[in-house]
């Protein structure tokens, strides 16, 4: 997840959590009627991940043992799911 935290700004705490932001380069977030976080969220469930919206944060509980293949697959399912929705706004 070391790469995708620096690509995609992660804050890690226990349970992580994600700000989407609209604009990287300024941090600007998304309107919250655009309920960006359930948007992802829901798209993170069809590919298998659940994941709690809060506003603009994803939260994730994971498990507290996870192998590096548990670990690569959250982070697929989490880009993939990110991709989906922003191509879609």
């Amino acid at each position: 997840m070391r790469g995708y935290c620096n690509r995609w700004h992660f804050g890690f705490i226990l349970p992580l959590g994600k700000p989407e932001s609209r604009d990287r380069a300024s941090k600007e977030t998304f309107d919250d009627s655009v309920n960006i976080g359930l948007q992802i969220a829901q798209e993170a469930q069809k590919r298998g991940l659940i994941a709690r919206p809060l506003g603009n944060i994803l939260i994730l509980s994971p498990s507290l043992i996870m192998d590096e293949a548990m670990i690569a697959n959250v982070e697929t399912i989490l880009r993939e799911s990110i991709q989906s929705v922003r191509s879609d706004l």
